[in-house]
């Protein structure tokens, strides 16, 4: 998963998909992402238990114009964010 800046200011964050769905952000190799809005994509293959899972990710969600995902990281930080992806059809 990667997370592009909206506004002019700011430094892409990258995490890995966690097998549980869960994930973790990292900011130029430091933990977290900084506030402000993102597009968001997502990459696969993701990891589904122990086998790479991908196929049935709409293709769309690998590009930060065609995703449809937004995220905002407010000031201060949180620990609860969520992000959404339908299968393909």
């Amino acid at each position: 998963m990667e997370l592009k800046p909206l506004g002019a200011e700011g430094r892409p964050a990258r995490g890995a998909i966690r097998p549980d769905g869960g994930f973790s952000l990292e900011t130029g190799g430091l933990r977290g992402a900084r506030a402000g809005r993102y597009r968001v994509a997502v990459f696969p293959p993701l990891i589904v238990g122990h086998a790479p899972h991908g196929g049935g990710l709409a293709p769309r969600y690998a590009r930060f114009d065609e995703s449809g995902l937004e995220i905002e990281i407010p000031r201060g930080g949180t620990d609860a964010l969520s992000v959404t992806v339908e299968e393909a059809d």
